[in-house]
C-alpha cells in the first residue's frame, strides 16, 4: 500500500508537470496598406505568470518517414508529422507547469504564428474532442507545413475539425508578408477566422475580437455547423443578418474584463490618435492615423499608459509592472517580437526583445540566419521539444551563465527603484539610442545581403548570421552596463537552503545601510514572482546588528507562490530618508522538510 505521505508527494509532483495555457499575451497586426513598409507588420508580447525561461532555437528542415506522429501534451491526440518539415525560428517559453499556448514561430517560407488567450469561451458547452484533442500540436503543425498564412489557416482548420481544441479559448495570429489572419477558437471543434483588412490595424488583448460577420463573407472562414450549434444552444446574437462572434462565444465571466479593456483602449488611442470610451464595444480593427512602421509597433508593445489617468502605481514601489491596472508591457512580459516582412523570407527581420520590451532593445534576427546566437542557447532544439511538457523546477534555477538570468537580474534591480533618480528614463534613453542605430541599418543590411545572395547565397546568409550574432552580443553588453550603473543594497543571509512552504522556519536578512529601513515597507520574494505576493517583514524583527540591520521573514509566506529551486530572492523597500532598498541573495528552496532548522540555519 502507498503511504499517505508518498501519495501527497506524488500529487505535488504531478501538479508541476500538468500543462497550462499561456495567459495575458498581447498582439498587434498591421495590414500591408496601413504599414509604412508596404507589407504586413505583426507585434507580440508574450506574457506568462511565474518563473519561466525564454529560449530561442533555429530548427532546421527535416524529412520524416511516413507514419511519424507526435502527441505533445499528455493524453492529447497524436499529430501526423510525416514528410517534409520546414525550418523555423522558435521562441520557446519554458515553465513549470508546461505552457501549451506560449511559443511563437517564424518559418523559412515567411509564415509567422503566435497566439493570445481568449479565456474563457462559453462554459455551457460540451466540447467534442477526438483522441484527447490538441493544443500545442496546432501551432507547431502550422510552423512545419504552412507556406503562406492562408495555408496556415487551412492546416489549423482541418486539425481543429478533426481532433477538436482542448483549450478554453484562444486567438491564433497567422501572418505572412501579404496578409494576416486571426483564428479564434473555442473549446471543441468550432472556430472563426477573419482576415485583417489591408488598410487597417487589429489589436488583440485576451478576449475574442471578431465582431459582426455574415456567413459566406469574403475574408471569413467558419467551422461547419457552427451557426446551427449556436442556434441550438440559444447562443446566437443576430443583428441585421450578421452575428457578433465575440459576444456569442465569450463566457459571461470574461466579458469586458478591465485588464483587457485597459490595453485595448490605450492601444487603439495610440493607433488612431483618438480616445476610446470604456462603454463602447471596441472594433475588430481600425484605420491608423498614419501608416505604422516598426518603431510604432514597438511603441505599442512598450506602453505603460504614462501620463494618463490610468498610470496608477503600486503601494510598494514606483514600477508600473505590478499594479492593479494591467499594462501592455507588464510584470509577466517575458519577451516581445515584431516581424518586419520583406519580399524574400531570408531577409525578414524578426525584431526580438528578450525580457520586457520597455527595458530591453529589440535585436534584429534575420530569417535566413544559419545559426542561433550563443547568447540565447540554453538547450538544443530536439531535446527542448522532447522535454517541453516535462520540465521540472530545477530547469527554472538561477544561473548567471545563462544570459536570461542576467536580464532578469537587471529587470528586478530596476523594478525596485524604477523612477528613483530617473532610473527608467536613463535606461530608456540607452535602449533607444542603440535601437535607433539598428533600425537605421536594417534596410541597408537586408539589401547588402540580397546583393550577395544573387552571386553566392551562402555569403549573403553568413552576413545576416553575423549581424544577428553581433547585435545579440551588443544587447547583452548593454544589459551588463545598465546593471552596473544601478545602485544595489548589499544584502546577506546565513540561510543558504530553506524548505518549501515550511510552517516553522524563518529567514533572517542582513542589510548594509546607514539609514534605518522602514520595517513595514520591506518586501522579500523570489525573482519573477509578483512583489504583491512577496513576504512582509515579521513585525518587530528589525534591529541593529553591528554595522548592519537584520530583519526576519516567514518561510511559508516567502515560498507560497515560488517555484522550489535554486533561486534569486529580492528585497524591496525604503529607508527612513526615502531612498530605495534593493538587493538580492541566492537561496536553494528544497522540498525536503529537513533542509533547515526553525530559524533557518544550514
Amino acid at each position: 500500500m502507498i503511504s499517505f505521505g508518498i501519495a501527497l508527494l506524488f500529487v505535488a509532483a504531478s501538479l508541476f508537470l500538468m500543462p497550462t495555457k499561456a495567459r495575458g499575451c498581447t498582439c498587434i497586426v498591421v495590414g500591408k496598406n496601413a504599414s509604412a513598409t508596404g507589407r504586413v507588420l505583426v507585434g507580440h508580447n508574450e506574457d506568462d505568470p511565474g518563473r519561466c525561461v525564454m529560449e530561442h532555437h533555429l530548427v532546421p528542415p527535416a524529412d520524416r518517414p511516413v507514419g511519424t506522429a507526435t502527441s505533445f501534451e499528455p493524453c492529447s491526440a497524436s499529430i501526423d508529422r510525416s514528410g517534409r518539415s520546414l525550418g523555423y525560428i522558435w521562441s520557446q517559453a519554458r515553465s513549470v507547469p508546461a505552457l501549451s499556448g506560449a511559443d511563437c514561430f517564424l518559418n523559412e517560407k515567411g509564415v509567422f504564428v503566435a497566439s493570445d488567450s481568449c479565456r474563457r469561451s462559453r462554459q455551457d458547452n460540451e466540447p467534442d474532442l477526438s483522441n484527447g484533442g490538441l493544443v500545442y500540436g496546432l501551432r507547431i503543425s502550422i510552423a512545419e507545413k504552412a507556406r503562406s498564412a492562408r495555408e496556415g489557416i487551412e492546416i489549423a482548420a482541418a486539425l481543429i475539425e478533426r481532433y477538436g481544441y482542448d483549450n478554453t479559448g484562444r486567438c491564433y495570429i497567422i501572418a505572412d508578408a501579404e496578409e494576416a489572419w486571426l483564428l479564434q477558437v473555442i473549446k471543441g471543434k468550432h472556430y472563426c477566422a477573419k482576415r485583417v483588412s489591408d488598410d487597417e490595424v487589429a489589436f488583440i488583448p485576451n478576449h475574442y475580437t471578431i465582431r459582426d460577420i455574415a456567413p459566406g463573407e469574403e475574408g471569413v472562414l467558419m467551422s461547419r455547423g457552427f451557426i446551427e450549434m449556436c442556434e441550438k444552444k440559444g447562443w446566437l446574437t443576430v443583428k441585421d443578418d450578421c452575428f457578433d462572434f465575440a459576444r456569442t462565444v465569450q463566457d459571461g465571466s470574461s466579458v469586458n474584463l478591465p485588464g483587457n479593456l485597459y490595453r485595448n483602449r490605450h492601444a487603439l488611442s495610440r493607433i488612431t490618435g483618438t480616445d476610446w470610451s470604456e462603454e463602447e464595444d471596441l472594433p475588430f480593427s481600425v484605420e491608423p492615423r498614419h501608416p505604422m512602421d516598426v518603431k510604432d509597433v514597438m511603441g505599442v508593445l512598450r506602453d505603460h499608459y504614462e501620463g494618463s489617468p490610468d498610470d496608477v502605481r503600486g503601494k510598494w514601489d514606483s514600477s508600473p509592472h505590478y499594479t492593479e491596472v494591467r499594462r501592455i508591457c507588464t510584470g509577466t512580459t517575458l519577451g516581445a517580437l515584431v516581424i518586419r516582412f520583406r519580399d524574400r523570407p531570408e531577409l525578414n527581420t524578426l525584431w526580438t526583445s528578450t525580457g520586457r520590451p520597455c527595458t530591453s532593445p529589440f535585436v534584429p534576427w534575420y530569417g535566413g540566419i544559419l545559426g542561433m546566437p550563443q547568447e540565447f542557447l540554453v538547450e538544443d532544439n530536439e531535446s527542448s521539444l522532447k522535454r517541453h511538457f516535462h520540465f521540472t523546477p530545477k530547469d527554472m534555477a538561477y544561473d548567471l551563465s545563462i544570459p536570461w538570468w542576467e536580464i532578469q537580474q537587471f529587470q528586478s534591480l530596476l523594478d525596485g527603484q524604477f523612477d528613483h533618480n530617473r532610473n527608467f528614463e536613463t535606461v530608456k534613453n540607452h535602449v533607444g539610442e542603440v535601437e535607433k542605430n539598428w533600425l537605421d541599418e536594417d534596410d541597408e543590411i537586408a539589401e547588402k545581403a540580397r546583393a550577395l545572395m544573387e552571386k553566392d547565397e551562402e555569403e549573403g546568409l553568413l552576413l545576416l548570421t553575423g549581424e544577428t550574432a553581433k547585435k545579440a552580443r551588443q544587447s547583452m553588453d548593454l544589459v551588463r552596463y545598465m546593471t552596473g550603473r544601478l545602485p544595489r543594497t548589499e544584502l546577506s543571509t546565513d540561510s543558504k537552503r530553506i524548505s518549501y512552504k515550511s510552517r516553522e522556519e524563518e529567514i533572517t536578512l542582513y542589510i548594509k545601510s546607514d539609514a534605518r529601513p522602514v520595517e513595514d515597507r520591506l518586501f522579500f520574494g523570489q525573482g519573477m514572482q509578483s512583489p504583491e505576493s512577496w513576504a512582509t517583514a515579521i513585525r518587530g524583527s528589525l534591529r541593529r546588528r553591528d554595522s548592519d540591520w537584520e530583519v526576519s521573514f516567514r518561510v511559508r509566506e516567502l515560498t507560497e507562490k515560488c517555484v522550489p529551486c535554486y533561486s534569486d530572492f529580492w528585497l524591496y523597500g525604503v529607508d527612513d530618508s526615502g531612498s530605495p532598498i534593493v538587493g538580492s541573495v541566492v537561496i536553494d528552496v528544497v522540498e525536503e522538510s529537513t533542509a533547515c532548522n526553525k530559524k533557518g540555519s544550514p
